[in-house]
Formats: C-alpha cells, structure tokens, sequence
C-alpha cells in the first residue's frame, strides 16, 4: 500500500483483493468484482481518499478503466464503449423477535388492575361521598 499526491490523494494497492479487503464491498458482490476484474488489463489498483471506489488503471497511467462501487461497476474501456454491471446486495435481515423478560411474562401473567375513579365531591360541603352517592353529613 503505497499513498500518491494525486489532485485527489490516492493509496495504491499491490493487489485488487487488498484494495478489496480494505473497501469492505457487500460480501455477495465479491464473485461478481473478481469475475468482471478477471476480464480487465489493469495494472494499478487504488482508493481515493473519499473512499467512494476502488479504480483500476491500465499500464502507462491515465484515466482509470474500471471504477469498482458499492452497488456497481463502471467499465471505460480505452476505445470502447462504457457499461456498468450491476452488483448483488445483501438482503435485508428479518428483525428477530424481541426477546420474552420476567418482567413482560409476569405483566401478561397478573390480571389487569382495576382503574380508580375520581371520587365524587359533596356539591354542600365539599367531602368525598360515600359509595351511596349520599352525604353523611349533609343529608
């Protein structure tokens, strides 16, 4: 690993699959870069200091041939036309089920506890009145 004074600073790889290594793509994608990287006449490979791909540089520098994204690849062939491959992403992982404690299991175990209502005041003298709904005092 080697890092360049480019316009862009850049740090350069002896090896695709170090540059691999270090930009971390989705593992499934991983066949799919080396299978297409297979077909290319590269000679340079390096990250770009923003980290957002890995490119591959033919012999005798130049702009670079291939850019290897996150969820693609851009091919420039020199003299060609460019394409672009896309790359397989990871699915998404199901949220497990949360996890059953003694407190929820003794919750959904007790019955529910009864609401208390408001007692209801007296329009005379202001206490609480019985369940009766009459005053003892007033009445």
């Amino acid at each position: 690993m080697s890092i360049s004074a480019e316009i862009e600073p850049r740090t350069y790889f002896s090896s695709l699959e170090n540059a691999l290594g270090d930009f971390q793509p989705p593992y499934e994608a991983l066949p799919v870069i080396r299978d297409v990287a297979r077909g290319l006449d590269y000679t340079h490979v390096f990250i770009p200091e923003s980290r957002a791909h890995i490119g591959l540089e033919a012999a005798g520098g130049g702009e670079p041939i291939a850019y290897i994204f996150p969820g693609f690849i851009a091919l420039h062939p020199r003299g060609g036309v460019s394409s672009f491959v896309e790359l397989p992403q990871p699915l998404a992982e199901e949220a497990p089920a949360p996890a059953t404690t003694k407190a929820s299991r003794a919750a959904a175990s007790s019955p529910a506890k009864a609401v208390q209502a408001e007692p209801v005041a007296c329009a005379g003298c202001f206490t609480a009145l019985p369940a009766s709904g009459r005053c003892d005092y007033c009445d």
